[in-house]
């Protein structure tokens, strides 16, 4: 039997955040979604940003959590993606996993950091790849945000460097019909649900 992971391209130019953007498309297409509300988090409020600059007839809204690092702060971040990469295929699978789990956890999350654990869902083939992928990637220019016009939920949460409320606060200064809600402490998040809930039934 032939794993998904063994299928899937070793390139990291379909790992990229528009080329995420169109895989989202394609599966609205299988789906015979006509239109939709995008979201996700981090990568996937990427990918549903993208989405929407791709096939803005198509996208009716965006809940966009835990923005990922842009523009500005994007060269790092990709520099930090580039070497787990490396450190993969040279150390191994466990060597990243530890390398990432020596990172300090938000401090948001308090009392809980010490349950904060990262473990990659991706097999340690194909990890470099998907990485690489994001070291390429960066939201859609100014201007094409700028473009966007549905209704979108913007979800930061603050001391979190790999997510930081600049991107959030960018994208809120670019995008014409967006609201923020930031979370400064972990019980802030709590509300997010409703507030997800309330956007979904206005733009639904």
């Amino acid at each position: 039997m032939v794993t998904a992971s063994r299928r899937a391209p070793r390139s990291p130019t379909p790992y990229r955040w528009d080329n995420l953007a169109r895989d989202l498309l394609a599966l609205a297409d299988a789906l015979r979604e006509d239109q939709f509300v995008a979201g996700g988090v981090s990568m996937g409020a990427a990918t549903a940003l993208h989405a929407a600059v791709l096939a803005p007839e198509r996208v009716r809204g965006l809940v966009l959590v835990l923005a990922p690092t842009a523009y500005e702060t994007r060269a790092a971040q990709g520099d930090i993606y580039r070497g787990g990469a490396e450190l993969i295929e040279r150390d191994g699978l466990d060597a990243y996993v530890a390398r990432a789990n020596e990172q300090p956890a938000p401090a948001i999350l308090g009392e809980f950091a010490d349950m904060y654990h990262f473990e990659p869902a991706v097999s340690e083939r194909l990890l470099p790849s998907v990485l690489r992928g994001a070291g390429m990637s960066d939201l859609p220019s100014p201007d094409a945000v700028r473009s966007i016009n549905v209704p979108v939920l913007l979800l930061p949460w603050a001391t979190d460097a790999g997510h930081p409320v600049s991107t959030s606060e960018k994208l809120l200064e670019l995008l014409p019909n967006a609201e923020m809600h930031l979370a400064e402490k972990l019980e802030d998040v709590g509300p997010w649900t409703d507030r997800v809930a309330d956007f979904l039934a206005k733009v639904s």
